[in-house]
């Protein structure tokens, strides 16, 4: 049970933060919707983890990261379609600010990048507060 509430508070951080890093990522609510997206993201990437990774296995050098990456795109677009108050759109990435590099993205891309920014977030707040 403790596991679950940690992970579900680092995921709804990993969401708020998404929403402030990538204007793709609209969530119009209050902290219920972040939290209930956050235990839906839990929870899915609990149950493909196993799943995922026996269809993978052969390739047991790329397992872990085609796992992660599956079910963290799987997860949000989960969260996207079972949220009515949850949009994914396209949107501009900016890479150095404003006047670096602009990558226009969307679709796929947009859940990947979306998903990325949230398992660095969650994997960065496992680092710091040492919950390996």
């Amino acid at each position: 049970m403790k596991g679950l509430l940690q992970s579900t508070v680092m995921n709804a951080i990993g969401l708020y933060i998404a929403t402030l890093v990538a204007s793709g990522l609209v969530i119009k609510g209050d902290y219920i919707i972040f939290a209930g997206a956050a235990l839906t993201l839990v929870l899915v990437k609990a149950l493909l983890k196993p799943l995922l990774s026996v269809f993978v296995f052969p390739f047991a050098f790329l397992s872990f990261a085609i796992v992660i990456v599956v079910s963290n795109i799987i997860g949000l677009y989960l969260v996207a379609v079972l949220f009515k108050s949850i949009y994914i759109t396209p949107f501009t990435l900016n890479v150095l600010g404003s006047d670096g590099l602009n990558y226009q993205v969307g679709g796929v891309l947009s859940y990947l990048v979306i998903s990325g920014i949230i398992a660095l977030v969650v994997k960065a707040l496992e680092w710091v507060f040492d919950l390996n």
